[in-house]
């Protein structure tokens, strides 16, 4: 097992219990400094963007009509020119492509 995965499994472990990182890594005989170190750097590495595929229509449209389609993780989200921008961070947001 790696080391990422082994941190991966006391931190989803450390949580399902309910304890406080001191007390789970006592009884662990853990490092709650490593605890907390690993907890946060899983934390960042699960909000990286995942790789995103933008299609574009098939079929030719007028300029002023322009859209663009991205899927995240199976949802599509189609985006035409003049979109409201804040409703599109909140969605993106929600679909955890921004933080």
């Amino acid at each position: 097992m790696k080391t990422e995965e082994k941190w991966a499994a006391h931190v989803s472990a450390w949580r399902a219990s309910g304890k406080t990182a001191k007390t789970f890594s006592a009884e662990q005989k853990l490092s709650a400094a490593s605890l907390y170190a690993w907890a946060s750097r899983l934390s960042r590495s699960s909000r990286k963007v995942p790789m995103a595929r933008v299609v574009t229509r098939a079929t030719p449209v007028v300029v002023h009509d322009a859209s663009i389609t991205i899927e995240v993780r199976g949802a599509r989200v189609s985006v035409r020119r003049g979109v409201d921008t804040v409703l599109l961070r909140e969605v993106l947001t929600v679909l955890g492509v921004l933080s």
